[in-house]
Parts: structure tokens; sequence; C-alpha cells
């Protein structure tokens, strides 16, 4: 099956080291081909000790003179040695600070384009990177892309003024205070050009994203759902069963092995009961898979067991794709979902496998007796009581009721008769007279015979049987 993925933005939430401080200075560099990074002393960097408390700024708030001031140990395309950059030195220029790390693609992308965007407007502007990643990744990471910016490492007391839960993460100063705090969709030659002719850009804030608690579900919405699946235990209905629709399915109060024959009724047939499941499992786990006959089929007295039974072992599901999607990849997706909920509640798993198996084998039709004779006649279907009329119809159609009916057999009908063609007949099929059953389509030219062959059965088992 092919997977068709849908293409869309996301941000990667991010956890952030301690800042391990350099011990020395080293001699200045380039910052894109115009520009220079000024040297600082080791001893005229901030102390961090002397800074009480850092109050985050927002929108609008000036930007204090501790970070101005503040000393970040960069590496440079230009130099080998570790430098350091002031801010303060930049701040007559538009500066972008630009929180990134080196696993996150849109942060790369982005990186590109700042790299570019740098080169064009050097003496107006200061791109600024900052991860928190370790000097040597980064150095590497820079030098393998080609980017002539300096980049902060091992840097967490940006983040500290400028708390964010993910990346790629700007903020735009400009005229001494904070103007913007966005995604990277905002630093276009565009933008830079208009907020250095004085302009004003409307961007949307990131700072929301502040808010997010991300120890709670997200709250999917109508309008923000682009794909959803979920089970639910039983809901308040007396009903069981499924409905396709164009961009998903739904299905509802349903046991375990209910679910599982929907999945896999194109390999087994409607029909895959005891003759076609092999167990491996404990009775206790099996019975809480898959309701017996006193579950759907209760006496008087037996009728408030069954509706506890059902309470706590039938559940439903619901998947909801962006737009009309294929039958086939809908029913993938569910199997999928199926088995984590069979491993996470149970620790079982279901294979279709190759198993040899006592089964009912329709080996040959005898095609110049009268029950397939070609007679053009309009086809017909009818059922009476026990009493099944075939007039006109397919082969197949009569091995589909004899599945239908002995289901519950412990021998399976297998079909390798390989007959294609149409019949006439009328037969009894009660489900406690297999036996008169086989002899009547015997008389009728269609040979069966109880053979061990190799079948395709399902197999319920301990997800670590191996």
């Amino acid at each position: 099956m092919t997977r068709k993925y849908f293409p869309f933005c996301f941000y990667v939430l991010v956890s952030v080291l301690c800042l391990g401080k350099p011990s020395s200075a080293y001699p200045s560099g380039s910052l894109g081909g115009g520009g220079a990074i000024p040297a600082v002393d080791a001893s005229s960097e901030t102390d961090s000790a002397t800074i009480d408390s850092i109050t985050p700024l927002k929108i609008g708030d000036k930007i204090p003179d501790e970070l101005w001031d503040y000393a970040f140990p960069v590496v440079s395309p230009h130099s080998d040695q570790v430098q350091y950059l002031t801010l303060g030195d930049f701040r007559d220029k538009l500066i972008i600070l630009d929180f990134w790390a080196t696993w996150c693609a849109p942060c790369i992308s982005s990186l590109h384009k700042l790299d570019t965007l740098q080169q064009e407007f050097a003496g107006d502007l200061l791109v600024f990177p900052t991860s928190y990643e370790a000097q040597d990744k980064v150095t590497k990471f820079f030098a393998d892309k080609g980017w002539s910016l300096p980049t902060a490492f091992d840097e967490t007391h940006l983040k500290e003024y400028f708390p964010h839960r993910s990346i790629p993460h700007q903020v735009w100063i400009k005229g001494g205070e904070v103007m913007a705090i966005a995604g990277p969709e905002y630093a276009s030659r565009e933008n830079i050009l208009s907020i250095l002719k004085g302009e004003q850009v409307k961007m949307v804030a990131k700072e929301e994203d502040v808010g997010f608690d991300k120890s709670k579900p997200i709250d999917v919405t109508e309008e923000n759902r682009v794909y959803q699946s979920s089970f639910t235990n039983r809901i308040n209905a007396q009903i069981g069963g499924y409905r396709r629709r164009d961009n998903g399915i739904t299905i509802y109060n349903l046991d375990l092995l209910g679910m599982l024959r929907l999945v896999y009724e194109d390999r087994l047939g409607s029909y895959p009961d005891n003759n076609r499941i092999i167990w491996e499992i404990d009775k206790e786990t099996k019975d809480r898979m898959a309701a017996d006959s006193s579950i759907t089929n209760p006496s008087s007295a037996g009728k408030q067991k069954a509706m506890d039974w059902l309470g706590k072992n039938t559940y439903s599901y619901t998947l909801e794709m962006p737009k009309r999607t294929d039958p086939q990849l809908v029913m993938e997706i569910f199997k999928t979902d199926l088995a984590r909920l069979l491993n996470s509640k149970f620790e079982v798993e279901a294979s279709i496998e190759k198993r040899k198996v006592r089964s009912l084998v329709i080996h040959r039709v005898d095609k110049d007796n009268p029950t397939f004779s070609d007679q053009r006649i309009k086809p017909r279907f009818t059922k009476d009581g026990d009493t099944l009329t075939f007039i006109n119809q397919p082969f197949d159609h009569l091995v589909k009721s004899l599945v239908a009916t002995y289901y519950k057999e412990e021998k399976p009908f297998i079909d390798k008769s390989r007959y294609q063609g149409k019949m006439n007949l009328k037969i009894v099929m009660n489900p406690n007279k297999l036996k008169e059953t086989i002899n009547v389509l015997n008389s009728r030219g269609i040979t069966i015979m109880e053979q061990e062959i190799e079948i395709e059965v399902l197999v319920i088992s301990r997800k670590d049987k191996n």
C-alpha cells in the first residue's frame, strides 16, 4: 500500500541545556562579509550572578542594558576560534534573533534564507542565530551548509529573555526595543526593506506559544483538525456495526474479534469464526476479546450479564481524513490503530498465517450435471427458512452461503474447484445438518472431501511469542 502524507508545517518542542561559559576570548571575524564582530575580553562579560532575576521581554519592551552588554560566545566560518558578540555593538541596526537547532528542518530552511538576507543587508541588519547545542556540533553543521553567519552555541541566556516552546523562533529588535516575536515566515527581503524604510509590517505574534501546555492533549476542533483517529469505550446505543464514509469510517460497539473480522474480511471472508481463527492466548483474555453465544443470544435471565459484558468489552472507533480517501488506505490506518490497541491493552497481536487445517474442500464441479446447465433465464436467489434457491447464480454465491451457514463448524469450507460458471440449485441448509447438505451437493455434481490442507488463518497470540 502506498501511504499518502499530507504536507503541513509544524514546530518541534525543545528541551534546553544549561549554559557553559567559555573561559577566554578570541579575535574577531567578519559577519557575512560586511561588518566586524568586535572582540571582547572574557573579563568584560556580564556576570550572570549579578543579575538577580530576568523578566521576559514582550513586544514593545525596551532592551535592558544588561542584555545589550552581554557577550555571547559564537563560532564563525571566518575563524577557527571562539569569538564574542555583543548586541550593543549593533543597536543601530535591525536585529533578528533566530533560535534554532540542527535537527529542526524548518530552522534549516529558514537559515538558508537568513544567510542570504544577511549578505544583502550587511550594513543595516544583524541576523544572530542562537542554539543550545554544543560548539562542535553547530560548527560542523554551519561549515557543511556553507553559511557565512556566526552562531551562538551552548546558549540559554537569551531564552530567559525570550522564552518559547517551539522553534524556529525569531525576535525582531529595532530602535532599542522588541518590535516583533514571530515565526520564520516573516523573514523576507520585502519585510526587511519596509522596516528599514520606517514602514509598518504586520506580523502575527508568536507569544501565545509560551502559553501552550504540552502536558495536556491538544484541543481538536472542526476548524483545526487535519487528521484524527480515536478509540472509545462503548457508546450509549443498542446497536453495533460500522459505516464507511468518503473521508473515513465509523465503527460502533464491536468487540475486538468483530473489529479483526472487519480488518481481515478481504483475506478470510465475511465469517472468519472458529474454523479460520487460531487462539494462542489464555482463556481470560480471549473471553474479553470475543463475545460467545451467551452474550450474542442471551437467555432472559442472562440479559443483564450480557449487557455488563458489552459495556466493558465493546469499543467504538472513528477515523476522519481531510478529504475523500481511498477506502483501502482507510482500512490500513484502522488496522494499524487496532494493532496498537491490542498491544497496549492486552499485549496481544493478530496476524494472517498459513497453517494446516482440517477442512471441507470443494474439489470438483461436474459441468455435465443438470445443476450447471446454461439456461437463459432471469437470475434469482431466494431464501425460505432453511431452503435456498439459486437460479442462474454464480457458483461463488453457493460457496459464500455454505460459509455463512456453517461458520461455527470446526472445519472451514475451501473452494478449490476453480469453477467460474452459473448454476441452478435448490437446497436445504440447516446449521445442525451439515452432513445432509454435503450429501445433496455430492449428488448434484459438487465433490466435497474432508482434507487437511494449508490455508490462511487469523492467529491471535501473545506479542512476545517469538
